[in-house]
């Protein structure tokens, strides 16, 4: 949880009773090459932070050809914010291309934070 901590902490300082209170909202993930954390036509319900390995967000247009918009790599976030922030279905495919380790909060874990 250190790297997440790192990261928030470079936008706002937090006291160690915040980050265990935030630590108390996170659920720690590992994930497989090629898996799918969202498929475009579904709500987003977390955003990913990345403590191993690499994802991609990306579109598929009407001629079915792929158009990355994001890598995301150790110490980044991901995710579909619009979807996320509206829970209305999202555009965006989220997939895994190196196996990873991902720190997740959920929408509903954030919006009580």
């Amino acid at each position: 949880m250190n790297l997440i901590f790192k990261n928030i902490n470079a936008i706002t300082p937090l006291t160690k009773d915040e980050e265990n209170t935030i630590a108390s909202y996170l659920v720690e993930k590992q994930y497989k090459t090629k898996t799918l954390l969202l498929n475009a036509g579904e709500v987003c319900k977390s955003s990913y932070f990345v403590k191993s390995g690499v994802l991609r967000s990306f579109t598929i247009n009407d001629n079915i050809i792929e158009h990355i918009l994001h890598f995301t790599c150790k110490g980044w976030w991901i995710g579909d914010m619009y979807s996320l922030i509206s829970q209305k279905p999202g555009h965006l495919f989220i997939e895994v291309l190196e196996d990873a380790e991902t720190i997740e909060l959920s929408k509903e874990n954030q919006e009580i934070l």
